[in-house]
């Protein structure tokens, strides 16, 4: 499976002006590869490591990022990010009553026959 490379530029404040950064992703049909994506997670040796995602899961996500916006308690707004479709992710929160958070949110795929790594054929870097 060949992949594609997308050039991602992206503007860093320095002082007063930006600098671009210029950094080289690869995508799969399987989604971004995430070696490229966050450098130094992976082991050097680690095969590509992608996540799929549903098309459908960026609508709802912004969505609740919306009701999140809104939320007035902990409960309210953690109740609002279950549904963001992220594969993980952790928040710290507090509210005005004294209620103070910490809780994960999150999907991760379960498969019964892979650990959840695997190599993947024909690939090409």
């Amino acid at each position: 499976m060949p992949f594609v490379r997308e050039e991602q530029i992206v503007k860093v404040r320095d002082g007063s002006s930006f600098t671009e950064r210029r950094f080289t992703i690869r995508r799969t049909r399987h989604g971004p590869v995430m070696n490229d994506m966050y450098p130094g997670l992976f082991p050097s040796w680690a095969p590509p490591v992608t996540i799929q995602r549903e098309p459908g899961e960026l609508s709802s996500s912004i969505d609740q990022f919306g009701l999140a916006n809104r939320a007035t308690s902990v409960a309210s707004l953690r109740h609002a990010l279950l549904g963001v479709g992220t594969p993980l992710a952790a928040w710290q929160a507090a509210d005005r009553t004294g209620t103070i958070a910490l809780f994960a949110t999150g999907t991760i795929p379960v498969r019964r026959k892979l650990r959840g790594t695997r190599r993947l054929r024909r690939c090409s870097s």
